[in-house]
């Protein structure tokens, strides 16, 4: 995932602490979004934004997004077919597997580049 960080992007990498069976990769895609979309959605200052792009991420953020996002995949990949898992399985799966998040590298912005390349328009 990229996160923006000051002048540049954050790169940060996330995965469960312990091997996952695999059954099937069917959906494990669109479960990592879809966790991580509905973890986004449940912040506290997502739901007062006016603008989507309003509330910052800290960094504790990111870790609980990811959190979120490879629990959701890892659920989905542990059975046969596409299985999106519900918003409590996905939350047992974090407090019983956990996850390992963390930063990679900060990704610069190349030198003359507008700032808000990135940000979508208003």
């Amino acid at each position: 995932m990229l996160a923006r960080a000051g002048q540049g992007w954050q790169a940060w990498h996330a995965r469960e602490l312990a091997p996952v069976v695999v059954a099937d990769t069917v959906g494990a895609g669109d479960c990592f979004l879809a966790g991580l979309v509905a973890a986004l959605l449940e912040r506290p200052a997502m739901r007062q934004a006016h603008d989507a792009h309003e509330p910052p991420l800290q960094a504790d953020d990111i870790v609980a997004l990811l959190r979120r996002a490879v629990a959701s995949a890892s659920l989905c990949v542990m059975q046969a077919g596409c299985v999106p898992p519900t918003r409590t399985a996905v939350l047992e799966r974090i407090l019983q597997a956990g996850a390992l998040v963390q930063p990679l590298q900060t990704l610069k912005l190349p030198a003359g580049l507008p700032h808000d390349v990135l940000q979508p328009n208003h």
